[in-house]
């Protein structure tokens, strides 16, 4: 239903700490629109990796009917300009703050968001 509601739960190294909700105007819409058509979807894949000093990242996207998860350290590098604008977002909306924590859950089997300590965030068009 195209209501492009952003969820970031800033945790500990976080540009900003607590839960927060946001809407994505249209223009920040697009823009992520054009980067997905660029990261190669249907192809996307990572590898198995074990990092103890770094975020773990899970990223999923609905598109085509199919959804695409991934759960990883390090994304591939057709992801760096996706990541990158992921990250940006927080300073780009108006972040509001709310009262009671919640949960990002998943479609796809990638489970839940995995540690506080790191910023975690979900864009969702449904």
């Amino acid at each position: 239903n195209n209501t492009r509601e952003l969820k970031f739960i800033g945790g500990q190294y976080a540009v900003k700490e607590g839960f927060f909700t946001a809407s994505i105007p249209d223009s920040l819409y697009a823009q992520l629109l054009q980067i997905l058509s660029l990261s190669d979807l249907k192809n996307l894949k990572t590898w198995p990796q074990v990092v103890h000093d770094a975020p773990e990242h899970t990223l999923e996207i609905a598109y085509d009917d199919e959804i695409k998860c991934l759960k990883t350290f390090f994304l591939p590098s057709v992801c760096r300009e996706l990541l990158h604008y992921l990250y940006s977002i927080p300073g780009k909306v108006i972040l509001q703050k709310q009262d009671a924590p919640f949960e990002l859950r998943f479609q796809a089997d990638c489970g839940k968001y995995p540690n506080p300590m790191y910023s975690g965030q979900i864009l969702s068009d449904k």
